[in-house]
């Protein structure tokens, strides 16, 4: 997750907290504030995104139970077995060199 929003808030702090009481700069105080108020509002929903998605990933992992797992496993097991058997019977039916160099001489 992206924490690029730490230095955001404590920079608006420090302008907030360093604005001077002063008639020039009264527009500026409510604008900082809403500013820090966003960066409070996207920090929250990271925070609570981050939550969800770990819940999320647990679930998904929780959702299988051991046998589930052992026969997901020996499925793809057995895939791979068959597909190395194809492998297996493709070479054997390749023709050789010697085979196509001896229909070339006839």
């Amino acid at each position: 997750m992206k924490k690029n929003y730490e230095n955001l808030k404590k920079y608006l702090l420090l302008a907030l907290q360093n604005t001077p009481n002063d008639f020039v700069f009264e527009n500026i105080k409510p604008m900082l504030k809403s500013a820090l108020s966003i960066v409070e509002k996207v920090e929250k929903k990271r925070t609570k995104r981050e939550q969800n998605n770990i819940m999320n990933n647990a679930m998904q992992i929780s959702q299988f139970n051991d046998n589930q797992m052992k026969n997901i496993i020996n499925n793809i097991d057995s895939m791979i077995k068959e597909q190395e058997k194809n492998i297996k019977n493709l070479n054997k039916n390749k023709p050789s060199e010697n085979d196509s160099n001896s229909l070339m001489n006839d």
